[in-house]
């Protein structure tokens, strides 16, 4: 008789849970994630991975993912790329880089274009828009509450642009229109407003949905 039994796949998940970090999983005043601890340690029990995604630099994200004890996927910068830590699953997906320790699926627009971009914005409106890419690391801990070695990791971005403007100000239009012109898109946040590409945390929740999904099926 042929035998039709298919192998059960390795760490084949049957929920996945999806965080953000700021105001969610972090406290959004002491920037502490402990009061989750009890839930984190519960999900590693039941095998559930817990994803994190966040406008946060892919080496802000490596230590709290170490702290949290985590070794699943993760989405940077508003949905800037998807890591994939080894070891682990590679992911047939087309464009991943196969890097030292991890797998890197890109999906933003490079952070030198994004500077370049705000640069352009900044003498087409004649506005003084500061991002991270003009700030020092005094004034970027002053305004977020960071201290200078976290803001280290925060000034590592690669999809993302933080700048100082606020979506309730009445400049916020015309630099969203500017930015659309050039294929870019500005999202609003907590403490600042981040110029990026048309890439969304959704989009990369969505890929790795299929992922997991294929893992299962």
């Amino acid at each position: 008789m042929e035998d039709t039994h298919q192998p059960e796949k390795a760490n084949a998940p049957s929920y996945v849970i999806f965080t953000d970090l700021d105001g969610t999983l972090l406290d959004p005043d002491s920037y502490t994630w402990k009061p989750a601890g009890p839930a984190l340690a519960l999900c590693k029990r039941l095998g559930v991975p817990v994803i994190l995604a966040s406008s946060k630099t892919r080496a802000e994200m490596e230590v709290l993912r170490h702290q949290m004890g985590l070794s699943t996927p993760f989405i940077p910068e508003n949905g800037g790329a998807i890591y994939f830590p080894k070891p682990g699953i590679a992911p047939p997906l087309k464009g991943t880089l196969d890097l030292e320790d991890t797998w890197k699926l890109s999906l933003g627009t490079p952070y030198w274009r994004l500077v370049e971009s705000l640069k352009e914005i900044r003498e087409e409106l004649g506005l003084q828009i500061r991002g991270f890419s003009n700030m020092s690391l005094d004034e970027i801990s002053r305004l977020t509450g960071l201290d200078k070695s976290a803001c280290k990791l925060a000034i590592m971005r690669e999809f993302d642009e933080p700048i100082l403007v606020h979506e309730n100000s009445p400049h916020f239009a015309a630099i969203s229109h500017a930015a659309w012109r050039r294929g870019l898109k500005v999202v609003p946040g907590g403490r600042f407003c981040h110029l990026q590409g048309k890439n969304d945390k959704g989009q990369a929740v969505r890929i790795l949905i299929s992922w997991y999904k294929a893992i299962v099926y």
